[in-house]
């Protein structure tokens, strides 16, 4: 998947299909009060891919050579 280019390719039976997304479908902001409100409705479905970025530090200091 390449999310940014709104591409996904996989294989069904030995088959290659690629589906290419439409930008304009995409990157809305919304709050979750709203989606809550808009799937109470039904019929809706979305992928929702959802991620963070954690940023930290490990000291090697101490450690043994061999295992760095």
């Amino acid at each position: 998947m390449d999310w940014k280019q709104l591409i996904m390719k996989f294989s069904v039976g030995g088959i290659s299909v690629t589906l290419q997304g439409d930008p304009s479908l995409s990157k809305t902001l919304v709050s979750l009060k709203s989606m809550v409100k808009a799937f109470k409705g039904g019929g809706e479905r979305v992928l929702l891919e959802l991620g963070a970025l954690v940023a930290g530090y490990e000291s090697n200091e101490g450690a043994d050579p061999e295992e760095l």
